[in-house]
């Protein structure tokens, strides 16, 4: 069993957060003042990327909050005794 500390990500009215900004942040590129996926496991961060990419999704304005330990999967976040949280609010990125 795997224990962490709630994390809460904040996203703007008006701001853009898909794959592409996500990956920037993965790779270093973009910096954020507050707390934003920094704190999260790498791998899990990586599917949730992997994710908006192949489904053309951003994510809705508003704010998220979840445990560091939960794993991505599919769209759910998965906590340590196995139960899916639909945490995140995505939405079809326009073109």
């Amino acid at each position: 069993m795997y224990f962490g500390k709630n994390l809460t990500i904040t996203i703007s009215e008006g701001e853009t957060v898909d794959a592409e900004y996500l990956q920037q942040m993965f790779d270093g590129k973009t910096k954020r003042d507050k707390p934003f996926f920094d704190l999260w496991d790498k791998q899990e961060f990586v599917k949730l990327i992997d994710y908006m990419d192949k489904n053309n999704l951003i994510l809705v304005a508003g704010e998220y909050t979840f445990n560091q330990s939960w794993k991505f999967d599919n769209g759910f976040l998965v906590s340590n005794n196995n139960k899916k949280h639909e945490v995140f609010n995505f939405k079809q990125k326009s073109n």
